[in-house]
């Protein structure tokens, strides 16, 4: 007997939703909107993140030692500010290592290369490329080495550029888009959320014979408003479903242009959400299912006095 009224239900749900089919196109439409607008801004959250993380990766604190410092005192200065607190390594860079680099840096420019020809020594000394943990330790490291005046007596400068204000920009950057990413999807949402209670209303009113009728031969609230429920449901599943066909299709077809946007990054965007879509469907599932159950229960307990 229960599952010849599951079956009942689910059949009276389905006609009532090819009934309206129009009206059921529309809801769906509305419903594959505040999706977008939802995943659009976990998207570009993302790439905010990895925007985050690339300059991050990219900050450091090299120390300019004096040439008269001998590569052993600098290697042993490096395993000392290795054991600080916050610092997550330290690369060293030879006399000669640091020559190679500077006359690849000027392959271009004779003048310079003639000039370092004719020292008779190597004129630049070696350096430590400092990586801390986080934007806090660079912080704390660029304190310790001007508290340390031994170690502040062997440099010839310190190179720390300034990246933290590139990444509070991006931040700042970032949070605007989610403001603005949930203020379009908080609108998308009361739009699908008003369309799906009055396809119920609607589907109400087309019904009200039939429920009369069922109401007379003795029919259960639940067996009443079950369809509709049902019904519901339907919306949910079906814009989920056409959404991500729809969204991987658009996916493929401008991949080549989002690997050369976001090369410098190495952020893959259809990879990303080709690994996050069965968590992003649970959380759109889950949400607009909740949405469609609370207006449809406004609607039924408005329009249906049962």
């Amino acid at each position: 007997m229960i599952f010849v009224s599951a079956f009942r239900v689910i059949k009276f749900a389905f006609q009532n939703f090819w009934r309206n089919f129009w009206l059921s196109v529309v809801t769906i439409t509305i419903i594959i909107l505040a999706l977008f607008s939802f995943t659009l801004l976990w998207g570009l959250n993302a790439v905010a993140n990895a925007a985050v993380a690339s300059v991050e990766k990219k900050i450091n604190i090299t120390l300019y030692f004096n040439p008269d410092i001998s590569d052993e005192k600098v290697l042993q200065t490096g395993k000392d500010i290795t054991g600080w607190g916050g610092v997550e390594g330290v690369d060293f860079v030879s006399r000669d290592e640091a020559l190679e680099r500077f006359q690849e840096k000027h392959a271009n420019n004779p003048l310079i290369l003639e000039s370092l020809g004719e020292l008779d020594a190597n004129p630049l000394g070696s350096s430590l490329v400092i990586q801390a943990k986080n934007l806090e330790g660079y912080r704390s490291v660029l304190q310790r080495i001007d508290a340390e005046k031994g170690l502040s007596g062997m440099l010839q400068q310190k190179d720390f550029q300034d990246y933290e204000k590139i990444i509070t920009k991006l931040k700042n950057v970032r949070d605007r888009i989610n403001e603005i990413g949930i203020a379009v999807s908080a609108i998308f949402t009361v739009i699908a959320v008003l369309v799906v209670f009055n396809t119920i209303r609607i589907g109400i009113y087309t019904r009200r014979e039939e429920i009369a009728i069922m109401r007379l031969v003795g029919a259960s609230n639940w067996f009443i408003r079950m369809p509709f429920i049902v019904e519901g449901v339907l919306y949910a599943v079906f814009a989920a479903g056409l959404f991500w066909l729809f969204f991987f299709a658009v996916l493929q077809s401008i991949q080549p242009y989002t690997d050369v946007l976001f090369s410098d990054l190495g952020f893959d965007v259809v990879t990303y959400f080709q690994a996050n879509v069965w968590q992003l469907l649970a959380w759109q599932l889950a949400g607009m299912v909740f949405l469609n159950l609370l207006s449809i229960s406004v609607a039924l307990g408005r329009y249906l006095q049962v």
